[in-house]
């Protein structure tokens, strides 16, 4: 990746308005998703929708909740498994029973 690239994206981020919008733009891998298909409209996912968001007053918490319910549970833990399936090894995963 150009250096270019890298402090666009860099950029991005220093942009985000809350703990939220900053995993949002992290975890994107594409900002604006108008701008690559014509007529696309934006799913609402647990990083872009308010209802889904942990009642919590320190930021720091509102990113582990976030991190817990998307980042963990739909990626980490599922290379985990496969890894883990692949050499006959059996692998035990955290509790994650949110609210």
């Amino acid at each position: 990746m150009r250096i270019g690239a890298k402090l666009e994206t860099k950029a991005k981020r220093l942009a985000a308005e809350s703990p939220q919008d900053l995993l949002t733009r992290h975890h994107a891998r594409c900002q604006n998703v108008t701008e690559v298909v014509v007529g696309a409209v934006p799913v609402p996912t647990v990083l872009t929708d308010p209802c889904r968001w942990a009642n919590v007053s320190e930021p720091i918490q509102a990113m582990l909740y976030l991190d817990l319910v998307d980042y963990l549970a739909d990626d980490i833990l599922v290379k985990v498994d496969r890894a883990s399936m692949a050499v006959g090894l059996e692998v035990r995963c955290p509790s994650l029973i949110t609210g």
